[in-house]
């Protein structure tokens, strides 16, 4: 089997990066649209060597170390959370002898409080790591925890770019390759996968019904074996980040390598149950929408271009000020996506494919100026 390394880069190798020419952004009812003008990528300039000193890189990146560091705490201290809470849970089920019926209606009230602190600890680990995504999976010596934590398949439905890891259950339970830390841990706790329910039905968000999504008791077990190996693989991303020195090949690789992934992010979303509803049959991205990871994403791509923008000055600057218009643009463009859709819009199939066509094109506008101003820097951009 391939390495997790090789198996984020097989991925990533998948998205092309075509110049198609320079999109602007144009506001039509209200909503921000993107749409392909002209061809008006500068020239570069003549080659220049890469920034200076390590000791220069430290500060040119302290930002960017910071932001890292605040996000691998966060992560931490959530997925420690979700491992508290599905401890608690465990005991409660122990303390009903395994009968998940008698548990919802003797302590329904405890469960009740358990179960809404494992989500709310879900909900906020996933901006945590999302945020920090488009460092962790376009930096080499990190990609491995993007396969892990978010981005792995599960090897039944992908077996090139699956997990290479088990979760032990018990003596007599391992969940093999099952997917990534996320996906596992969403599917157990808002019940989109049967296998992991206990099949009980339990009004978890106390809005009296049993319908609603993830309305049902999960399989202790397995949710606390899950908790247990996430918060772990956490505490490990964030050893590997602390240990991380960012430098101008790992930011420019970053960016050329995350910005045009728009197409593979919107295409989730259009498949998930925000835009299909019930006829959605995904596992996730059920509890959040595929459009906070894009505005998270692009985020800490945000942070990543601020660190090398003088860079970029230097070696062109015509370049540094299409490249931040457009990034602007992009992340403008999801930005009103997202708060549409949280305000209660409700978008097609066809419309997010047409908007993930338009956020593609610009992020390979995007990726395409940033590799002519790596290449002039002197910087090799890993295909």
């Amino acid at each position: 089997m391939p390495s997790t390394t090789d198996q984020s880069s097989s991925t990533r190798a998948r998205r092309l990066w075509v110049t198609l020419g320079i999109i602007a952004v144009v506001a039509v009812g209200g909503v921000l649209w993107l749409t392909s003008l002209e061809e008006d990528t500068p020239a570069s300039g003549s080659t220049k060597a890469a920034a200076g000193s390590s000791g220069a890189d430290a500060a040119r990146f302290e930002g960017l170390v910071s932001y890292v560091d605040t996000h691998t705490a966060a992560l931490v201290a959530e997925t420690g959370k979700l491992e508290v809470g599905a401890d608690a849970y465990a005991k409660l089920v122990v303390a009903a002898d395994g009968d998940y019926a008698a548990l919802a209606t003797d302590d329904a009230e405890g469960v009740r409080t358990v179960l809404g602190e494992v989500r709310a600890a879900w909900q906020a680990a996933n901006p945590a790591y999302e945020e920090m995504e488009g460092v962790v999976a376009g930096v080499p010596s990190l990609a491995r925890y993007d396969v892990s934590i978010d981005a792995g398949a599960p090897v039944s439905e992908d077996a090139e770019n699956a997990v290479d890891f088990d979760v032990k259950v018990s003596d007599d339970l391992t969940l093999e390759q099952a997917g990534n830390y996320f996906l596992l841990s969403e599917a157990t706790i808002y019940g989109t996968e049967p296998a992991w329910s206990s099949g009980v039905a339990f009004d978890v968000d106390a809005d009296g019904t049993t319908t609603g999504l993830g309305d049902a008791l999960p399989k202790a077990d397995v949710l606390q074996a899950i908790a247990r190996d996430f918060h772990a693989e956490a505490e490990e991303l964030q050893s590997a980040a602390t240990a991380w020195k960012p430098n101008n090949d790992d930011a420019f690789n970053a960016i050329v390598t995350m910005t045009p992934t728009m197409s593979e992010y919107f295409e989730s979303w259009k498949n998930s149950s925000f835009v299909l509803g019930d006829r959605s049959r995904e596992r996730g991205f059920t509890a959040s929408s595929r459009l906070i990871d894009v505005v998270g994403i692009l985020s800490g791509l945000e942070v990543i271009r601020d660190a090398v923008s003088a860079d970029i000055e230097q070696a062109d600057p015509a370049a540094a000020r299409s490249i931040d218009t457009d990034l602007n643009a992009l992340i403008a463009f999801v930005t009103d996506l997202k708060q549409r859709e949280a305000a209660g819009t409700k978008f097609t199939p066809a419309q997010a494919d047409r908007f993930g066509a338009d956020a593609q094109a610009q992020a390979e506008q995007i990726a395409a100026q940033v590799t002519d101003v790596a290449r002039d820097l002197g910087i090799k951009i890993e295909a």
